[in-house]
């Protein structure tokens, strides 16, 4: 029988795709772990032994609780805060966000990267930008967001 994903409860998993586990090159070697869900879908995650992840933790939900009091107010600041759970002070496991470093992304769009990447990813030539128009709104307002 699936189980409910201790980070999202909401989630069931059926297994774990043993492909895509991965073991992360730095000095806690944290490893990536990849549940599939009933959905059909994965769910990566990465667990860490030796990392106190009760402050992330905490800092996350109150991410999270500031933006759902904002969404009740008519104000959606598109924030998209990942899941985290330590399970004691030295362990736990957070949920896995594939993206590309700033300094990736600064070398491959030399010329203001931020709008080139966006442009790159999100085009649309009817804008005076050439960034669809909702993407450019969710950029601006979860930089609003986060800062």
């Amino acid at each position: 029988p699936p189980l409910a994903m201790p980070l999202d409860p909401a989630i069931k998993i059926t297994g774990i795709a043993p492909d895509q586990v991965a073991v992360f090159k730095s000095s806690l070697n944290p490893i990536k772990c990849t549940f599939k869900t009933t959905s059909g879908g994965t769910y990566p995650i990465i667990f860490k032994l030796g990392d106190d992840l009760r402050q992330d933790q905490l800092v996350i939900q109150i991410i999270t609780l500031m933006d759902q009091l904002l969404q009740k107010e008519n104000l959606d600041l598109k924030l998209s805060p990942y899941k985290i759970l330590a399970t004691s002070t030295t362990a736990g496991a957070s949920q896995f966000v594939q993206s590309q470093s700033l300094s990736a992304i600064v070398s491959k769009y030399r010329t203001n990267p931020a709008l080139a990447y966006l442009r790159h990813h999100n085009p649309d030539d009817r804008q005076p930008l050439g960034v669809r128009q909702e993407t450019l709104d969710t950029y601006i307002k979860s930089c609003a967001g986060y800062c």
